[in-house]
């Protein structure tokens, strides 16, 4: 899944595509590199930032998400009904809600009517405030109230209309979990204990150029891509990414030597 962010705050990437035509060839360079596909959001919610309204957010990425999915699979980044309710009809079949339908009571019906796709990530943050902050979070043990969360927005999503097949889970990283790395560590050490409780459920990993991982974030690339890569190797299925020809090259050669395909 590569990383495309139509934002001037987002934490990585920022202002670097500061209209759709500079996005649209970025999503196309992402595809050519290897993306199967896109995760295109138009609101940061990396610590510290301001959430957005709905036009501003649709101004930055209908017209990317409309050229985009014509070439490739195109998840939108959003917690908002009527983002999603616009962008699924501009083409998108993906939902990625950092909130795990907390923010928007409207979503899961629009997730529903679409029949998308929608993925649903453990935050620390409550439903109502998606950008993660710098609390200090502690926990008994992280992977359990992992596990615990996510089990009860799956029901939630269930019996909203959603079916099952649609879901993907998301664990959290960085931020989501606590400003201490030595929970998004632990999360990928337990990655086989998340894999086995949600069995026939996807698992994204999204731990690409984040804060735990350490150093500066212009040296972050290929430990995003190990870490991505253990995941991976443990039970993880979709790897989120800003250097997509980075993570094809690391899984080629961890497959040649041996890796699952």
């Amino acid at each position: 899944m590569g990383t495309l962010n139509c934002t001037p705050d987002s934490f990585s990437d920022g202002g670097q595509f500061p209209d759709s035509t500079a996005a649209v060839k970025e999503g196309k360079t992402l595809v050519s590199d290897g993306a199967h596909l896109l995760d295109i959001g138009g609101e940061s919610t990396a610590p510290g930032r301001t959430p957005v309204d709905s036009d501003t957010e649709l101004a930055r990425i209908q017209d990317v998400v409309a050229t985009l999915s014509a070439v490739v699979p195109v998840s939108v980044d959003t917690y908002k009904a009527s983002v999603a309710e616009k962008c699924l009809s501009l083409g998108a079949s993906v939902i990625n809600d950092v909130t795990a339908l907390r923010a928007d009571a409207a979503l899961a019906e629009v997730i529903r009517e679409h029949q998308a796709a929608l993925v649903l990530m453990y935050s620390k943050q409550a439903g109502d405030t998606p950008q993660a902050d710098s609390t200090e979070k502690e926990y008994q043990d992280v992977v359990e109230t992992i596990c615990n969360f996510l089990s009860e927005r799956v029901e939630f999503a269930l019996s909203k209309g959603i079916k099952e097949s649609q879901i993907i889970l998301d664990p959290g990283m960085g931020g989501f979990l606590s400003p201490n790395p030595k929970y998004s560590w632990e999360v990928i050490r337990r990655m086989p204990e998340i894999e086995e409780r949600f069995a026939g459920f996807p698992i994204l990993i999204g731990t690409s150029r984040k804060g735990f991982l350490g150093g500066s974030l212009e040296s972050r690339d290929p430990s995003s891509q190990l870490s991505a890569l253990l995941a991976y190797e443990s039970g993880a299925d979709i790897l989120r990414t800003h250097n997509v020809g980075m993570a094809v090259e690391f899984v080629r050669v961890w497959k040649k030597c041996g890796g699952r395909n």
